[in-house]
């Protein structure tokens, strides 16, 4: 008997939505942190200033990126959309991300850069960074996070052949089926926890086999690369952390 799917489903149209009405706070800053795969920092310098404070309390984003040197999402564009929602990012990064060493080391990375912050951070992962996000989660950080938004995360698994052709170390972990998925797959997330899932996706596959604890938001993009370039992306991603924020400083 098949099993009964855990998420619940939010399909995005065509159209780009606007920011929404209801929000009207003061403009705030909020600090975003990248993970990235490549040593390196985004924005060290940036002229808008390192203030992590919103209302009184510090609130951040912890972007974990995916696998590949272009496997970023677009930080300037997140930026800007939470910017029309009242909140100023600050963009900062420090090396780490999915190379081809197993997964737990970059998990223990994340943990570290969580245990940094006095108040909760929001973690973003795309791809692979999605993965490591939700295996970090069961590692001790429960209680120190706002919520996890994954990006076309392949939570089912990534085809054989399509691994290959990456040379990826990551091989055995994330085959279709591994024991490391299916764990994975099984267990209960924080209840701020969003899927944001591709129409169509190469490396994922069909959005409605995914079956795991969280909410899944369908929307129109056609490829896994495309979530970095649509601007869709960097609104969803900046509108579900805007709620995160603002629920939990209310």
């Amino acid at each position: 008997m098949a099993s009964k799917d855990k998420s619940k489903v939010e399909v995005i149209p065509l159209a780009e939505s606007k920011p929404s009405s209801r929000i009207t706070e003061i403009t705030r800053e909020v600090k975003i942190t990248t993970i990235n795969l490549i040593r390196g920092f985004i924005e060290p310098n940036s002229p808008t200033g390192f203030r992590e404070e919103i209302a009184g309390k510090e609130g951040s984003l912890i972007i974990i990126r995916g696998f590949g040197k272009k496997s970023s999402l677009p930080e300037t564009r997140i930026k800007e959309e939470m910017y029309k929602l009242g909140l100023s990012g600050v963009i900062t990064g420090i090396a780490a991300g999915p190379g081809n060493e197993e997964l737990e080391k970059f998990v223990a990375q994340l943990i570290s850069e969580v245990e940094k912050y006095d108040s909760k951070p929001i973690l973003v992962g795309y791809s692979l960074g999605g993965l490591i996000a939700l295996l970090a989660y069961h590692h001790g950080i429960q209680d120190k996070i706002r919520g996890i938004i994954t990006v076309g995360a392949p939570i089912n698994g990534i085809k054989a052949v399509l691994l290959l052709k990456r040379k990826s170390g990551l091989l055995k972990e994330i085959s279709p089926g591994s024991k490391f998925l299916e764990t994975l797959g099984t267990k209960k997330y924080h209840p701020n926890t969003y899927h944001l899932l591709a129409e169509f996706d190469q490396f994922v596959g069909n959005p409605s086999l995914i079956n795991i604890d969280g909410k899944k938001i369908i929307l129109p993009i056609r490829g896994h690369n495309n979530f970095l370039e649509a601007q869709i992306t960097a609104q969803e991603v900046a509108k579900l952390a805007m709620e995160m924020l603002k629920n939990n400083l209310a």
